[in-house]
This record gives C-alpha cells, sequence and structure tokens, in this order.
C-alpha cells in the first residue's frame, strides 16, 4: 500500500485495495489466532466446541472474529471502512474505527481470561500473552493522531514475534526437561544424573559427593502381588522417601525398572544406606465404598552399590559406572546389601575389560594351547587317558583359565574356543599316531552353551573325521552344573553322539540341583565326580560318594575321580571303587610334548 499510493494505473489501483483488504482481513483472522493460542496454552484446547474454563468468552471472541471479517468483505464493496481517491492515496470511512474496536474488545475479552487464570503459566508467558493486548492498545492511541501509518497492525506483528520466540524458547526448555527427566516418576534419568555430575567436574565440591546405585530388592513380588500400578506407586513413594532424607544439592534419579540412581554427600551416606536397607513405605489405594480410602504398607530394601568419589577430572558417566559395577558385584559376587568400589575392585573389572576386548583376537592369532591333565587306572596306576584343558598365553605369559573362562562364558565365545581346543587335540592325536605312537583317548570339554547349535553332534564329527583319527580316542564332557537347556535337548546331543560313536562324561556330576535326573534321563559312559566332595572328605561326603560310585557302577558308568591331591584321597577313592583318577597326585596339567613322553612311559608306579 505504501508503495503504490499516490499513483495513478491500473496497477497501482489493483495493489493499493488488494493490500489494504489483506492488512484488514488479516487483524480479523488474528482474532482467530490469538484466541487459539490463549486457550492452548491456558487449557490444552482451542476449538470452538472444546468443553474449557470460560468457555462462553472464548466462544465469543470466536464469533466477533467471524463477524470482524465478514465486515471487511462488505467494507471492500461500500467504503465503510475506508476509501482512496482517484491518485489511490488511503481515507479512513466512516466505520473506520469500528474495524479496530471489534479486534479490541476480543482482546480485551481475552484479557479478562488472562487475569483469571494467570496462575496456569508463568510470569514470563503471562506478560507476551498480554503484549498483544497492550501494545495493539498503545500503538492505537498513537495512531489516533499520527495518520498514515497501521501501528496498531505493527503493533499486532511485534506481539507475535514476542509470543513466537518465547514459545520456542519453551519447547527448547521443554526437549531439555524431557530428555533428563523419566517419564513415570517425574525423577531425573540416567542421562540427568550424568549431567548433575558433569555440572560438578573439575570443582573441588564434586569430591564431597559419592554416586549410588539402587537396585529393589524383589520388586517383582510387588507387581505380581499387587499389580503394576500399586507398583509404579511404590516407585514414586520410594523416590519421594528418599528424597526427603536429602539435602538440597543432592539428587535422586531413576535409571529403569527398580535400579536407581543418588548424588550424594558423603558425609550422609550411612543415613542414606540405612534408609535403604530398610523403609516401610504407606501407599494410598483407591476409595472403598465408604469412601474411606486403603492404605497399604510394603516393607522394601535395596541392594546398593557405591562408588565415592576421588577424581575431580572424572565424567558423570564413569562415576555412575563405578557404582553399577559395585551393585553388580554386591548382587553376583559377595551378597552383601552395599558395596563400595575400590581400588582394587577396579583395577580387577579393568583388567577383565582388557581381556574381554583380547580375547577374540587372541583366538585369531592362536595364543590359546591344549594341556593336558592324565588319568591314571587306579588298579594299575598307568596312564589310560587324559583331559584337555585350555590355557591362554601372552607374550610368554600363561594367563589363568579363572580369569578368561567366565567372561568366555558370558559373551558365547567359550563354543569358538572349545571347537578351537577339540582342533588342537585333533592335531596334537594325529601328529602321535604318525610318530608310531598309540595316544590315550582324550576328552574335550563342552559348555553347555553349545547346545543352542542344533548340529552340534555333525559338527563335532566333522572336525573330527577332517583328520582321520579313531573316534574311541575323543570323548566328549558335558559340565552338568548349568541348566539353561532342557534336558531333552542334552539327551538328544549325547544320543547323536553315541550314534556316531563317540563316548561321552558328565563332568562335576554333584554339583548340580538335577543329577538324579540327569543320570536317569541320559545315557552317558563316564561321570567325573564333582572334587568337591574329595577336597572336603567330611563322614557326609565321604557316605554320598560311595553311594554315587556304587549307583554308577551298578548302571555301567566308568568313574573318574578329579582334583585329587593327597595319598589318603587316593587310598579312599581305591577303596571306594572308582575307576580313574585325575589331579596333582600323579600330574599336573602338561603341554603336549610332556605328555607324548608319558605316553612312551605309562607307568606311574
Amino acid at each position: 500500500a505504501y508503495m503504490f499510493r499516490g499513483k495513478v494505473g491500473t496497477i497501482n489501483f489493483l495493489m493499493v485495495r488488494l493490500s489494504n483488504g489483506i492488512v484488514f482481513l488479516l487483524t480479523s483472522a488474528i482474532i482467530f489466532v490469538y484466541t487459539m493460542f490463549i486457550s492452548f496454552e491456558l487449557f490444552g484446547h482451542y476449538g470452538f466446541a472444546s468443553d474449557i474454563p470460560a468457555k462462553r468468552r472464548v466462544r465469543l471472541c470466536y464469533i466477533l472474529g467471524i463477524i470482524g471479517t465478514i465486515m471487511v468483505i462488505v467494507s471492500q464493496f461500500n467504503d465503510m471502512y475506508y476509501s482512496f481517491d482517484a491518485t489511490n492515496l488511503y481515507h479512513r470511512g466512516h466505520f473506520y474505527y469500528l474495524a479496530v474496536a471489534i479486534p479490541s474488545v476480543s482482546m480485551a475479552i481475552m484479557l479478562t481470561v488472562l487475569i483469571q487464570f494467570r496462575k496456569r503459566v508463568n510470569l514470563v508467558k503471562w506478560f507476551i500473552l498480554s503484549s498483544y493486548i497492550i501494545l495493539p492498545a498503545a500503538a492505537f492511541t498513537i495512531q489516533v493522531f499520527v495518520y498514515g501509518y497501521s501501528f496498531f497492525n505493527i503493533a499486532m506483528g511485534f506481539s507475535f514475534i514476542l509470543m513466537f520466540i518465547e514459545s520456542v524458547v519453551a519447547q527448547g526448555k521443554e526437549v531439555l526437561r524431557v530428555a533428563r527427566t523419566e517419564v513415570r516418576t517425574g525423577l531425573l534419568n540416567e542421562h540427568g544424573c550424568v549431567e548433575e555430575f558433569n555440572s560438578m567436574r573439575n570443582k573441588p565440591e564434586i569430591l564431597d559427593f559419592a554416586s549410588v546405585f539402587i537396585d529393589i530388592e524383589k520388586f517383582s513380588s510387588v507387581n505380581r502381588k499387587y499389580g503394576m500400578d500399586v507398583g509404579n506407586k511404590v516407585l514414586v513413594k520410594f523416590a519421594e522417601t528418599m528424597m526427603d532424607n536429602m539435602e538440597k544439592e543432592e539428587f535422586f534419579g531413576r535409571q529403569g525398572s527398580d535400579l536407581f540412581i543418588a548424588g550424594v554427600k558423603k558425609r550422609n551416606l550411612s543415613r542414606v544406606l540405612k534408609l535403604l536397607e530398610s523403609v516401610t513405605l504407606t501407599i494410598d489405594l483407591n476409595s472403598n465404598n465408604d469412601g474411606k480410602a486403603e492404605k497399604l504398607e510394603i516393607p522394601i530394601s535395596s541392594v546398593a552399590g557405591v562408588f565415592e568419589i576421588d577424581d575431580m577430572d572424572i565424567g558423570g558417566e564413569d562415576i555412575i559406572s563405578n557404582a553399577s559395577l559395585a551393585l553388580n558385584h554386591a548382587k553376583t559376587v559377595s551378597k552383601k546389601p552395599v558395596v563400595y568400589m575400590t581400588k582394587e575392585m577396579r583395577d580387577a573389572i579393568d583388567e577383565k575389560r582388557l581381556f574381554e576386548t583380547r580375547l577374540p583376537k587372541a583366538l585369531a592369532d592362536n595364543e590359546f594351547v591344549a594341556y593336558y591333565q592324565p588319568k591314571v587306572n587306579v588298579r594299575t596306576k598307568t596312564l589310560c587317558g587324559a583331559e584337555a584343558l585350555s590355557r591362554w598365553i601372552r607374550n610368554g605369559t600363561m594367563i589363568s583359565p579363572g580369569k578368561f573362562i567366565p567372561m568366555m562364558e558370558v559373551n558365547d565365545s567359550i563354543c569358538e574356543l572349545d571347537f578351537y581346543i577339540l582342533k588342537k587335540v585333533c592335531e596334537d592325536v594325529n601328529g602321535w599316531i604318525e610318530q608310531g605312537l598309540d595316544p590315550v583317548p582324550v576328552s574335550v570339554n563342552f559348555s553347555r552353551r553349545n547346545l543352542s547349535n542344533p548340529h552340534l553332534a555333525a559338527d563335532i564329527d566333522s572336525m573330527v573325521s577332517s583328520f582321520r583319527i579313531p573316534k574311541k580316542l575323543i570323548e566328549i564332557e558335558i559340565t552338568e552344573t548349568n541348566d539353561e537347556f532342557p534336558i531333552n535337548v542334552l539327551k538328544d546331543f549325547v544320543r547323536e553322539m553315541r550314534k556316531l560313536g563317540y563316548r561321552t562324561a558328565i563332568d562335576d556330576f554333584g554339583c548340580g540341583s538335577s543329577s538324579l535326573s540327569v543320570l536317569r534321563e541320559i545315557t552317558f559312559d563316564v561321570l567325573k565326580i564333582d572334587k568337591g566332595f574329595i577336597e572336603n572328605a567330611y563322614a557326609k561326603d565321604m557316605t554320598i560318594l560311595s553311594y554315587i560310585i556304587k549307583m554308577s557302577k551298578a548302571i555301567g558308568l566308568e568313574i573318574v575321580a578329579e582334583g585329587v591331591e593327597q595319598k589318603e584321597q587316593f587310598d579312599t577313592l581305591e577303596m571306594l571303587g572308582a575307576d580313574l583318577i585325575q589331579g596333582y597326585y600323579f600330574d599336573r596339567p602338561l603341554p603336549k610334548e610332556t605328555l607324548q613322553m608319558r605316553l612312551e612311559n605309562r607307568d606311574y608306579k
């Protein structure tokens, strides 16, 4: 309008009228937008039919918007709002102030809504929402005296810019809040806890804090007994109880499920840990028919891992990780309600992680070798078999199996190691045959995790057959302690191995919970007695051991006793009728070269 006014010509004629019409239409349209925006910010709904507080006033504003729009359209044909002279200059009409009055009345109505429900928004948002009324009112006052510029519309536009900026900032803050907050309880989530610790990084105050990782014991039983709704209330009540007993600078968060994270000052640790040990939560249930709310008291105890921060430069993730590792140690190793992360524990964990990263490469680089522990016939005291044991030799140093076998059991690389050792055994046995020696049968351990392979028996047979060695020289041992797979899976595997011509052994018999059922269901060839019976040598153990041997012989099993280190143990086993002895009393696990010498001289007398 400003560009084309005061000039003649068709283009000027059309552009001046078009632009002015749009300005007046937008003034009416803003009534709708502003009413919708205020309604949504205050009540979460903005529709004409929405059942919200102040709905009559909101609907009246919508109606005024409709009336204002109709009046603008009509004014384009009768010049009641404005007119133009021959040079396309703008002049106010007799009803111009009606075009201002309708939006003004609408804004005044919404101002009453804003004032009544001002507590539903924060102060900054309230002032910005009110600016759409205050700024246009001031602009209208100016415009009464200054003719030719639409200060009224400029003020409304400026107010909308303010509202847009505030909305963007508010949404950004909400995104950050949601990113740091756990939905169910409203607590900090793990990311929020990490940020809390990071905010103290490289500040002396961080050394005053400890990280506590918490696991509510047997929480699943609460869900089963009372239901998920009560379980959720328990989580919220537990968090509220903990926070009520913490200082302002401390914080409490939830990782998920029944796991929580706390940042606690060291001087308050004993108080917080005492509360975690045992606390009774009072849960309000829904009202009964008599209108009284039922209350439920649920005792809660927790296990905790604690890391007392001792380094200003440590990151939040490492702080929480240390506490989490201490909790894992409490649950799986020490079985204590509270475990502190110590330097020794951290060194052991770091060493474990180092091993875990090296294991795959160690297998690829053939750093594992087979050692052989001889099996000696009790009656003749001669070598009659051997068990293949895995040894990890790295940079000339032998690493104890106790350090790497448990890790490999967890990540399933134990299956790869088992076949690796089987291959080494086949190579060694084949080499001894080629040298003209008569090898003894060698038993190879296979973890029950291998039973997830439906072709396990065929894969073992394929490996042995590829070396063309007699099947009678390979025996497969399966441990009895792991109940991960149903007994039918193990039963099918043993049956397949027998069909293929291999002997099978049940290892560590007596330390599992289903020993007798395993013997009843599965036809093994060899039974290896757990060394715990032999190490203790208590009267009760000896009684059980004697019956195990008698029972096993009665069903045709060969008996191997492992872990024999003393003559008294050997004498007892000889008296009870054991067939083979394995242990330091005769020999330690031997490298293949030493076992080869034993094959040439098998006498242990």
